[in-house]
């Protein structure tokens, strides 16, 4: 075994953070977290501190208040085969409906990850990932967003299996949230949210050639962009592309030239100051700005141009 395929089969670690709303970067306040999100772990950018659960502080109390017990852990109690000669698409997609069910109702700070062994390692089998069916990779899809949640802060895959996910997840969501009319729109719209409060994005930018994956990602969100989406959409995808600018260790040029070419197209008639997305020109200039120039100053003028 070469160095390489050895530290690729070492497991990947989850930088993880303090809450969201604490976090600072290149002078900008990171206020994406909300009451509804109050309780999942933020895994983002630049701070490298210890995993931070971001739980109201009087459930902390509370739970300091029982005489200490904690509560006992949760197990997965899925227990079919995802995998297998004869088994039909009807049955595949029933089983992964089940699965993602379950494993929603998880909690990052309880789960066995034991119990979870099995389906982690199914789900990335080609037979799933290469599945004809759209329902299917949808629920799949899902479910390892889910998988990368509750294993956090340590992902259960290789930098090569991730890069497959990653490329996965984005494959479905640039061809399932064009309407919300589209099938499964529930299920793309379930990892599009997972992705952009839990933060799991931002172990793109650890894998091998992860500049050509951004670069992909950017082209592929900003091609959405053209299609009605909806305001809440349009947040979630700046604060996925937010989070891979801030965690980036620099911006490749042809990254930023996408980027500015979305505020130079007449075409795109909804990139104007209402835009969510927006905040992803300001912020890519203002990192951009920081790390190769050592300030931030002249970005603030720039970007209301």
């Amino acid at each position: 075994m070469t160095e390489s395929e050895r530290q690729d089969a070492l497991p990947v670690r989850i930088r993880t953070a303090a809450p969201a709303q604490n976090l600072i970067c290149c002078g900008l306040r990171n206020d994406t977290t909300s009451a509804h999100n109050a309780s999942r772990v933020c895994l983002s950018a630049r701070c490298r501190g210890a995993l931070a659960i971001t739980a109201p502080l009087s459930s902390i109390m509370v739970a300091q208040t029982r005489g200490g017990s904690q509560a006992s852990p949760q197990k997965l109690k899925f227990h079919d085969k995802l995998v297998g000669k004869g088994l039909s698409t009807d049955a595949l997609l029933k089983k992964l409906k089940n699965l993602h069910s379950q494993l929603a109702d998880l909690d990052q700070d309880r789960v066995d990850t034991a119990t979870l062994a099995t389906v982690r390692k199914e789900l990335i089998h080609n037979t799933i990932l290469l599945h004809k069916d759209r329902g299917v990779k949808a629920y799949a899809a899902c479910c390892l967003a889910d998988i990368l949640r509750l294993f956090a802060p340590d992902a259960p895959y290789t930098h090569n299996e991730l890069r497959d996910i990653f490329q996965f997840f984005f494959r479905q969501l640039t061809t399932g949230l064009k309407g919300s009319d589209s099938p499964y729109y529930n299920e793309y719209f379930h990892l599009l949210e997972s992705l952009s409060t839990v933060k799991s994005v931002v172990l793109v930018c650890d894998l091998p050639n992860s500049e050509e994956l951004m670069v992909d990602i950017f082209r592929d969100f900003f091609a959405l962009v053209r299609h009605d989406l909806s305001k809440k959409i349009e947040l979630h995808m700046a604060d996925i592309l937010v989070a891979l600018i801030d965690e980036a260790t620099s911006l490749p040029s042809e990254l930023m030239d996408i980027i500015m070419a979305q505020f130079l197209d007449k075409n795109v008639v909804r990139m104007n100051h209402s835009s969510p997305l927006r905040r992803v020109r300001v912020r890519s200039l203002q990192c951009h700005a920081a790390r190769q120039l050592g300030c931030t100053t002249v970005v603030h003028v720039v970007a209301e141009y």
